[in-house]
């Protein structure tokens, strides 16, 4: 009986080993299976990854090899020259004291680089007025090094407002020219393609995104008083100014102008006029020769969230009147100090920038009416919108083109409590210039005619454009005024 029961017991463990046996078998066998099911797969992957690479005939081409052999023909490099007077350091005492006939100052030449876009078939160009201010010459150079100089050079006119200026060169066959787009249409994050000549390497192509829409206030010494910026992160550098702004579909979106840098190079944030407003500069200058904007008569403000709050508003949308000049198309229209604006020729006013634009847009002449709020309630105004007056109005014809004496004069601004014009520029070695006549100098009075504005100095210029020897009362940027005698 005892051996029966040890029999079964063997038997069963027996059995037991032999089911485990079994069992670890198939975890091993599938285990095996499984791994060299992974390592086939992955090699089949391998295969096909390393088949269809060896399939490629030619190389890829990425998006933006085509619109750089589209745009670079188009974009020049834009040297302008200017002669600079500087004061001579020994003119002062003691040294022109014990030396004597030390001259008071001399002419240096001073050089700066920027570029431009060609966009039509005639030779229009397009470029930052910053970057050809003041040029007493001009020199315009292609991808393939042909050059345009003097009287081959034409400027059109610039707009120091808005910061854009018009070349034309004389050409002697069309030339290539480049698509301009619709800045309207860019959305945040679509790519910007930026060209141009950085630091005098030229030709030269970054590639970056649309990083913001609408970009105001930003601090720039060369202005523009108007901003309505296009922000990318495309490297722009010095040199690139006046060069374009590309869409994926190679067409201008805008006119590179600034960069944001504590350093003076780009940390990725650069600054492009809209293509949208550089063409309707230029536009305006091709066909006029002048820009003719709208013009109020206001001093606006921006709406901060704490005025607002004070004003019982519930928002900041609109624009706050800090002052009314007198006689001014505002004035005439009985829009008084503390109105705020919230619509204009029945668009919603947004913001102080975008104010600005409405209001320059418009035509002169024209009746608009204006929607505001005065002491909580909101009344409706018509205004004969009148004619900003100023240095966009005086365009720069042709570069060959010298000014009576050599001099270019603006009215004064808006709102200026000075009378006279001021001067824009006297050339070098003019009649003006050698009578010590500046840029930045007010002139008040010439002969016996005393000037209030560019009529008056008009008026002058006939009565005295025969004339010998002529006495112009000047006030210098430091406020002090002297009689100048110049000769014709």
């Amino acid at each position: 009986m005892r051996n029966s029961r040890g029999y079964i017991a063997g038997a069963a463990f027996t059995a037991l080993v032999a089911v485990m046996a079994f069992i670890i078998g198939l975890v091993i066998a599938s285990n095996i299976n499984f791994f060299q099911g992974k390592n086939v797969q992955e090699s089949f992957a391998q295969e096909n990854i390393l088949h269809s690479v060896s399939g490629i005939t030619e190389p890829r081409k990425n998006p933006f090899t085509p619109i750089a052999k589209e745009i670079l023909p188009t974009v020049v490099n834009i040297s302008a020259e200017r002669v600079v007077k500087v004061r001579s350091p020994f003119f002062d005492f003691p040294f022109e004291e014990f030396f004597g006939g030390i001259p008071r100052e001399f002419e240096r030449k001073s050089q700066s680089l920027g570029s431009g876009i060609v966009f039509s078939k005639d030779g229009y160009i397009l470029t930052n007025n910053h970057v050809i201010e003041g040029a007493d010459k001009i020199i315009i150079t292609f991808s393939d090094n042909t050059t345009f100089t003097d009287e081959e050079v034409e400027v059109v006119g610039t707009d120091p407002r808005t910061d854009v200026a018009v070349l034309k060169i004389k050409a002697k066959k069309n030339l290539r020219f480049a698509r301009l787009g619709d800045s309207d249409k860019i959305e945040i994050g679509d790519w910007a393609i930026a060209f141009g000549n950085p630091f005098g390497f030229n030709q030269t192509m970054t590639v970056g995104v649309i990083s913001a829409k609408g970009r105001t206030q930003v601090p720039l010494i060369h202005g523009p008083t108007y901003q309505d910026f296009i922000q990318t992160d495309a490297a722009i550098n010095s040199g690139n100014s006046g060069g374009p702004l590309v869409n994926i579909d190679g067409e201008i979106i805008g006119i590179n102008s600034a960069i944001a840098s504590p350093s003076g190079g780009n940390v990725g944030i650069g600054f492009a006029i809209p293509i949208n407003l550089a063409k309707s500069i230029a536009n305006q200058l091709i066909k006029k020769g002048k820009i003719t904007r709208g013009w109020l008569g206001v001093a606006p403000q921006e709406l901060t969230p704490e005025i607002a709050k004070g004003f019982g508003l519930k928002d900041t949308r609109g624009v706050l009147i800090a002052k009314v000049i007198s006689d001014s198309p505002a004035d005439k229209g009985g829009l008084e100090d503390g109105d705020i604006i919230i619509k204009f020729d029945a668009k919603q006013v947004e913001d102080l920038s975008k104010f600005r634009f409405m209001v320059a847009e418009a035509e002169p002449g024209k009746r608009v009416k204006i929607a505001i709020i005065r002491n909580g309630k909101e009344r409706k105004i018509t205004v004969k919108i009148g004619k900003m007056s100023g240095d966009e109005e005086i365009a720069k014809k042709g570069n060959n083109e010298k000014g009576w004496l050599g001099l270019t004069v603006a009215d004064m601004d808006p709102g200026s409590k000075e009378t006279g014009v001021t001067v824009k520029k006297a050339e070098s070695k003019s009649s003006a210039d050698n009578a010590g006549i500046e840029a930045e100098d007010i002139i008040k009075r010439i002969g016996n005619i005393f000037i209030r504005d560019s009529r008056d100095y008009e008026k002058a210029k006939k009565v005295y454009e025969e004339s010998s020897h002529i006495t112009f009362q000047i006030k210098k940027p430091d406020g002090y005024i002297i009689f100048l005698a110049v000769e014709q």
